[in-house]
């Protein structure tokens, strides 16, 4: 049996289709130079601390990705994201 969307659209859907009714869109666009040292600051350990192999592997190709623009992953991504955001005054909420 196949669904089309409109099928399992309730009513409450119509109330939060529209973005307009959230507030105004922000520009949330960033300089890369900004990005990259953004990037740096949350893809390294803090100094004089012991951390697991497997953590400080992933942190320096994180830096690594961040440093060359090449190879950044979805975590990578969002924790960017969620980083310059926060610095510009922003709330974020993580569900999931």
């Amino acid at each position: 049996m196949e669904f089309e969307s409109e099928e399992w659209k309730s009513e409450k859907w119509e109330v939060i289709e529209n973005p307009q009714n959230y507030g105004a869109h922000k520009n949330t666009g960033i300089n890369v130079d900004h990005l990259r040292e953004v990037g740096i600051k949350i893809a390294r350990l803090p100094e004089g601390k012991k951390f697991h192999n497997s953590i400080a592997k992933i942190f320096k190709a994180r830096e690594k990705s961040i440093q060359d623009g090449v190879g950044i992953d979805w975590g990578t991504a969002e924790a960017l994201a969620f980083a310059t955001l926060i610095e510009d005054g922003n709330h974020v909420r993580l569900s999931g």
